[in-house]
């Protein structure tokens, strides 16, 4: 009987070592795969049986029974790539993506567009995110990552910003809409756009008319003013601000109203920061202190039509259009899924996998987010396999598959002698 579980514990042994073998040469071909994790293959004794004797528990030994193959699910090095839609994940988590057979996970990162403007893997299957809004914040709504815009149609510009320093030196003047440089403190050209997306200069003056009180004034050029003539400045917005020790206290817009040839009149709110009226502090706004006067921050919204130029992913996975205005808009944020146990996942093939009970359902969110890694545009996460480690598990295994081999040779001449026996 003892020669016959020799044979048997050796045929486990060998095919113990088969599945060794099949684990280390897998990881060995995919050591070149982006995002691929390693895998190892446990075992455990087996027993036939296992009895009380009387004096000492008794078992009968049957070599050894493949237990689990663990998956090494460690971070693999990151490396730069020149593919602007390459994406790799620092940290915990996977790309979430739709395939036919329902939603999947990912570490390789390596995307590209399709036809449709999809961002997908390269079998093809859609990497899902979240939109964003027309508030250009992150909405929970998830979707294909997509590119939805070709043009961005031209907006007039309806707010301009303007915080400075007017130098509280200057003498007190009367401004002359004749003659507006003569008759204003300083002034400030500023770009708009009028209702068809046409760019248009205006002038802000800006005089000084008492001691804590400022006259701004926007003039526009005749060449853009209707039925003006070129070279003489029309009056358009204006307003009073008042200040309080060098503080802006209150805006008094008088006129908010800029008209302009072939594109007709506009509403345009002039905003000199948030005044001590407004509940601000005068940290945001402007001022008049005995300095130089200059402006420390100018901003107008509104743009041309505009065509997309590219498309590229910013800071934590976030997809952003590059128009040929130089306008980014944010489009989407990619998804990351993470898990109580990663190594519960199935493996499905494609550098896939899919959610079982072991690991538990993904808890989806944005990059950086309770726990989930760092997605890193232009980067892609190599196989975490180590060759060396493979190389040293390659030459055990071959030699425990040779030790059992040996056993079971030598059990089987035994046996034959044991048959031979006369």
């Amino acid at each position: 009987m003892g020669l016959l579980n020799s044979l048997q514990n050796s045929i486990s042994g060998s095919q113990a070592s088969s599945k060794k073998m099949s684990s280390v040469s897998d990881n060995i071909a995919n050591a070149g795969t982006h995002g691929f994790k390693s895998s190892n293959a446990e075992f455990e004794e087996a027993l036939s049986d296992s009895f009380d004797s009387g004096v000492n528990p008794t078992s009968h030994m049957a070599g050894t029974k493949h237990s689990i193959t663990k998956l090494n699910m460690a971070q693999g090095e990151i490396s730069r790539s020149a593919a602007g839609t390459d994406m790799a994940i620092s940290g915990e988590g996977f790309f979430r993506v739709e395939t036919p057979f329902g939603a999947a996970y990912t570490r390789d990162g390596s995307f590209q567009f399709n036809k449709d403007g999809e961002l997908v893997t390269g079998d093809g299957h859609k990497v899902q995110g979240y939109r964003v809004g027309d508030d250009g914040k992150v909405t929970t709504q998830q979707s294909v990552l997509k590119i939805s815009e070709i043009e961005r149609p031209a907006k007039a510009t309806a707010n301009v910003d303007l915080t400075l320093n007017l130098d509280a030196r200057e003498d007190n003047k009367i401004f002359d809409p004749q003659n507006p440089s003569q008759t204003s403190n300083f002034s400030k050209e500023v770009k708009v756009f009028d209702s068809t997306g046409k760019e248009r200069y205006v002038t802000v003056y800006f005089t000084k008319v008492d001691n804590n009180q400022w006259q701004y004034n926007a003039m526009i050029d005749g060449k853009d003013f209707p039925n003006g003539q070129e070279g003489q400045q029309y009056p358009g917005a204006s307003g009073v601000l008042t200040f309080n020790n060098g503080v802006l206290q209150n805006e008094n817009k008088l006129v908010s109203t800029l008209n302009f040839a072939d594109a007709g009149a506009q509403e345009v709110n002039f905003d000199f920061g948030e005044s001590i009226a407004d509940g601000g502090d005068g940290a945001n706004a402007s001022t008049t202190y005995g300095t130089k006067s200059s402006v420390s921050k100018f901003r107008a919204d509104g743009n041309k039509l505009a065509t997309l130029k590219s498309i590229g992913f910013g800071a934590d996975g976030m997809m952003q259009a590059y128009f040929d205005n130089g306008e980014i808009k944010d489009i989407a944020q990619v998804m990351v899924g993470k898990f109580q146990n990663n190594q519960g996942l199935k493996k499905v093939g494609s550098n896939l996998y899919v959610e079982t009970n072991s690991s538990g359902q993904a808890s989806l969110g944005t990059p950086g987010s309770d726990g989930r890694g760092n997605v890193l545009a232009q980067s892609i996460e190599m196989s975490n396999v180590d060759i060396a480690n493979e190389y040293v598990n390659l030459m055990s295994t071959q030699a425990t598959f040779a030790a059992n081999s040996k056993v079971f040779n030598t059990s089987d001449q035994l046996l034959q002698k044991v048959i031979n026996l006369k």
